[in-house]
């Protein structure tokens, strides 16, 4: 979804060149432990945004107000058309898995939302 793709690339951007804070230092592209740091990274922002961050411009997360939105499918042709919905439960997305390439600025990640809302 669109939203979801949104978050995606906030975390992905924020996961690199977060502030510190006292859990979180950053994380280092040159260690091993570059992954795993990621998806944690991503995870603590799922968690941090809830509420949303004005200055970094984010929305709430929950419950997310949306004006409209259009989703398309390549395959089955599908076409979903939104407007002033409300959207619950991306606070609580997991990323299960990550794999990062920041030299080429790509990122895929398999993660689940356990009760996602569209009201």
């Amino acid at each position: 979804m669109v939203i979801v793709a949104v978050i995606l690339v906030a975390v992905a951007s924020c996961s690199l060149a977060r502030p510190a804070d006292d859990k979180h230092t950053g994380c280092n592209v040159k260690q091993d432990t570059f992954t795993s740091c990621f998806m944690d990274s991503g995870n603590h922002l799922f968690k941090m945004l809830s509420k949303g961050d004005k200055k970094m411009g984010l929305p709430v997360l929950d419950p997310l107000e949306v004006k409209k939105m259009n989703v398309f499918d390549n395959g089955d042709h599908m076409h979903l058309k939104m407007m002033d919905s409300i959207h619950t439960g991306l606070s609580k997305s997991v990323i299960k898995e990550a794999q990062a390439d920041p030299e080429h600025f790509k990122f895929k990640l398999n993660m689940t939302i356990p009760k996602y809302n569209i009201k």
